[in-house]
Protein backbone atom coordinates (compact mmCIF):
# COMPACT_ATOMS: atom_id res chain seq x y z
CA UNK A 1 0.00 0.00 0.00
CA UNK A 2 2.69 2.34 0.54
CA UNK A 3 4.76 1.74 -2.62
CA UNK A 4 1.35 2.64 -4.45
CA UNK A 5 0.77 5.77 -2.75
CA UNK A 6 4.81 6.43 -2.81
CA UNK A 7 4.67 5.54 -6.57
CA UNK A 8 1.47 7.85 -7.36
CA UNK A 9 2.99 10.57 -5.59
CA UNK A 10 6.06 10.56 -7.77
CA UNK A 11 4.30 10.19 -10.56
CA UNK A 12 2.23 13.42 -9.68
CA UNK A 13 5.30 15.60 -9.23
CA UNK A 14 7.38 14.26 -12.02
CA UNK A 15 3.97 15.10 -14.60
CA UNK A 16 3.89 18.53 -12.63
CA UNK A 17 7.20 19.69 -13.79
CA UNK A 18 7.16 18.46 -17.33
CA UNK A 19 4.53 20.43 -17.21
CA UNK A 20 5.74 23.33 -16.05
CA UNK A 21 8.17 23.36 -18.61
CA UNK A 22 6.86 22.14 -21.49
CA UNK A 23 6.98 24.88 -24.77
CA UNK A 24 5.46 27.85 -24.92
CA UNK A 25 3.42 28.05 -27.89
CA UNK A 26 3.94 30.52 -30.18
CA UNK A 27 2.25 33.45 -29.03
CA UNK A 28 1.38 36.59 -30.78
CA UNK A 29 0.06 39.72 -29.02
CA UNK A 30 -0.26 42.95 -28.96
CA UNK A 31 1.52 45.76 -26.87
CA UNK A 32 0.31 49.16 -25.49
CA UNK A 33 0.18 50.79 -28.60
CA UNK A 34 -1.66 47.66 -31.05
CA UNK A 35 1.39 46.79 -32.33
CA UNK A 36 2.31 43.10 -32.29
CA UNK A 37 4.68 41.76 -29.44
CA UNK A 38 5.50 38.26 -30.56
CA UNK A 39 6.93 35.79 -28.38
CA UNK A 40 8.70 33.68 -31.25
CA UNK A 41 12.01 31.42 -30.97
CA UNK A 42 13.96 34.26 -30.86
CA UNK A 43 13.32 35.53 -26.93
CA UNK A 44 15.78 34.19 -24.74
CA UNK A 45 14.10 35.38 -21.69
CA UNK A 46 10.89 36.30 -20.47
CA UNK A 47 9.56 38.87 -17.66
CA UNK A 48 5.99 37.95 -16.36
CA UNK A 49 3.69 39.78 -14.25
CA UNK A 50 0.56 38.13 -12.94
CA UNK A 51 -1.00 41.18 -10.86
CA UNK A 52 -0.76 44.71 -9.95
CA UNK A 53 1.95 44.32 -7.64
CA UNK A 54 4.13 42.04 -9.67
CA UNK A 55 3.62 44.52 -12.78
CA UNK A 56 4.73 47.20 -10.17
CA UNK A 57 7.97 45.63 -9.51
CA UNK A 58 8.91 45.02 -13.01
CA UNK A 59 8.37 48.22 -13.99
CA UNK A 60 10.39 49.37 -11.30
CA UNK A 61 12.78 46.83 -12.41
CA UNK A 62 12.89 48.05 -16.11
CA UNK A 63 12.71 51.29 -15.40
CA UNK A 64 16.06 50.94 -13.87
CA UNK A 65 18.01 48.79 -15.81
CA UNK A 66 16.64 49.20 -19.32
CA UNK A 67 16.57 45.64 -19.70
CA UNK A 68 14.01 45.61 -22.82
CA UNK A 69 16.83 47.41 -25.23
CA UNK A 70 17.83 43.92 -25.02
CA UNK A 71 15.50 42.53 -28.35
CA UNK A 72 15.92 38.91 -27.04
CA UNK A 73 13.68 39.66 -23.86
CA UNK A 74 10.17 40.30 -22.97
CA UNK A 75 7.94 41.67 -20.84
CA UNK A 76 4.78 39.90 -20.69
CA UNK A 77 1.53 40.96 -18.65
CA UNK A 78 -1.97 39.01 -17.93
CA UNK A 79 -4.43 41.47 -18.34
CA UNK A 80 -7.18 38.86 -18.59
CA UNK A 81 -8.69 40.00 -15.15
CA UNK A 82 -9.08 43.92 -15.98
CA UNK A 83 -12.13 44.54 -17.05
CA UNK A 84 -12.22 46.09 -20.43
CA UNK A 85 -13.41 49.34 -19.60
CA UNK A 86 -10.71 49.65 -17.28
CA UNK A 87 -8.54 48.65 -19.36
CA UNK A 88 -8.72 51.24 -21.97
CA UNK A 89 -9.35 54.14 -19.40
CA UNK A 90 -6.77 53.78 -16.76
CA UNK A 91 -4.13 51.04 -17.66
CA UNK A 92 -3.25 51.69 -21.04
CA UNK A 93 -2.47 55.26 -21.04
CA UNK A 94 -0.94 54.96 -17.86
CA UNK A 95 1.13 51.87 -20.11
CA UNK A 96 1.85 54.50 -23.29
CA UNK A 97 3.75 56.53 -20.97
CA UNK A 98 6.32 54.21 -20.58
CA UNK A 99 9.42 54.08 -22.98
CA UNK A 100 9.54 50.60 -23.28
CA UNK A 101 6.93 47.81 -25.42
CA UNK A 102 4.48 45.63 -23.07
CA UNK A 103 3.28 42.70 -24.19
CA UNK A 104 -0.91 42.42 -23.00
CA UNK A 105 -2.56 38.95 -22.26
CA UNK A 106 -6.19 39.97 -22.42
CA UNK A 107 -7.29 36.20 -23.15
CA UNK A 108 -4.80 34.92 -20.08
CA UNK A 109 -3.33 32.37 -23.21
CA UNK A 110 -0.02 32.15 -22.06
CA UNK A 111 -0.26 33.45 -18.82
CA UNK A 112 -2.34 30.79 -17.58
CA UNK A 113 0.71 28.37 -18.85
CA UNK A 114 3.31 30.41 -16.47
CA UNK A 115 3.86 29.77 -13.10
CA UNK A 116 4.06 32.13 -10.33
CA UNK A 117 2.90 33.46 -6.51
CA UNK A 118 0.80 37.05 -6.13
CA UNK A 119 3.01 39.85 -6.23
CA UNK A 120 6.05 38.54 -7.79
CA UNK A 121 7.34 38.91 -10.99
CA UNK A 122 8.65 35.86 -12.64
CA UNK A 123 11.84 36.04 -15.01
CA UNK A 124 12.20 32.52 -17.34
CA UNK A 125 15.23 31.62 -19.76
CA UNK A 126 14.26 30.08 -23.01
CA UNK A 127 15.44 28.52 -25.49
CA UNK A 128 13.44 28.14 -28.68
CA UNK A 129 10.55 28.69 -26.49
CA UNK A 130 11.49 25.90 -23.85
CA UNK A 131 11.69 27.25 -20.35
CA UNK A 132 14.86 26.32 -19.25
CA UNK A 133 14.87 27.80 -15.73
CA UNK A 134 12.50 29.77 -13.49
CA UNK A 135 13.00 32.15 -11.08
CA UNK A 136 10.58 34.59 -8.68
CA UNK A 137 11.33 37.65 -7.27
CA UNK A 138 9.19 40.09 -4.55
CA UNK A 139 11.96 41.99 -4.48
CA UNK A 140 13.66 44.83 -6.15
CA UNK A 141 17.43 44.93 -5.55
CA UNK A 142 17.50 40.99 -6.49
CA UNK A 143 15.33 41.02 -9.48
CA UNK A 144 17.57 44.37 -10.70
CA UNK A 145 20.30 42.19 -10.50
CA UNK A 146 19.08 39.04 -12.37
CA UNK A 147 18.23 41.12 -15.08
CA UNK A 148 21.41 43.07 -15.23
CA UNK A 149 23.03 39.50 -15.53
CA UNK A 150 20.66 38.58 -18.61
CA UNK A 151 21.01 42.00 -20.59
CA UNK A 152 24.99 41.36 -19.93
CA UNK A 153 25.86 38.35 -21.19
CA UNK A 154 25.82 37.28 -25.13
CA UNK A 155 23.07 35.93 -26.90
CA UNK A 156 24.55 32.26 -26.76
CA UNK A 157 25.63 32.14 -23.25
CA UNK A 158 21.75 33.48 -22.42
CA UNK A 159 19.93 30.00 -22.43
CA UNK A 160 23.16 28.18 -21.30
CA UNK A 161 22.94 30.16 -17.75
CA UNK A 162 22.11 27.83 -14.90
Amino acid sequence: MRETLLTGFILCVLTLSVQAYAELPEAEFTDQFGYPCHLGQEVTWLLFAHDKAGSHLAMKALESTGALSDPDGRYLVDTSAIPGWVASWFVLPKLRELPYAVCLDPQGVTAGLLAGEPGEVQVYRLHRRQPLQQQGFSRLPALERHLRLLIATSPEAKPLLQ
